[in-house]
């Protein structure tokens, strides 16, 4: 791909040789890291809104999801974890990772493998006193500051937007 604007794609290698060194140090740091490297695609499903989560939940593993995000919002705790614990189930017998997104509680008692975590949740040391210094706990980030921000606060893994880049082929 190239860039139309030089500074524009000086500024991208930058942050992309940026974001390979914090890469790099997490992989160095931790084995919950690890444990996502093998990780090519994570999906991240709106539980309480599938009709029908496991077969979502299925259908995303068949696909080629190595993780499965599940976001319970909307539905009742007692409801999350029956829903949480089953998919749990049926994601680790298929070796894939599974993170329940924005509560910690909820993935301690799901056995969950940790958590996705956004910008209103609590922060990665919380969720890290819950869910223990083995977790894989990631964090939803706005850019590269915050990214770097949330690895020094004992994130796994960061999803970030890259925006305001045009490209043509």
């Amino acid at each position: 791909v190239k860039l139309i604007s030089p500074e524009a794609s000086g500024a991208f290698e930058r942050e992309r040789y940026g974001l390979y060194e914090l890469e790099k140090r997490l992989l160095l740091a931790r084995a919950d890291v690890l444990r996502m490297r093998a990780v090519d695609v994570c999906a991240v499903m709106d539980a309480g809104a599938a009709p029908a989560p496991a077969d979502v939940a299925s259908a995303a593993i068949e696909a080629g999801a190595g993780c499965l995000a599940m976001d319970l919002a909307g539905l009742a705790d007692a409801a999350a974890l029956s829903l949480a614990r089953s998919l749990r189930a049926e994601a680790a017998s298929r070796g894939v990772v599974v993170l329940v997104a924005g509560r910690a509680d909820l993935a301690l008692l799901a056995g969950a493998d940790g958590v996705l975590l956004g910008p209103c949740d609590v922060p990665p040391p919380e969720a890290r006193r819950v869910l223990g210094a083995g977790a894989v706990v990631g964090l939803k980030v706005p850019g590269p500051d915050e990214a770097r921000a949330a690895v020094s606060q004992g994130a796994t893994f960061v999803i970030m937007p890259f925006a305001n880049v045009r490209a043509m082929p």
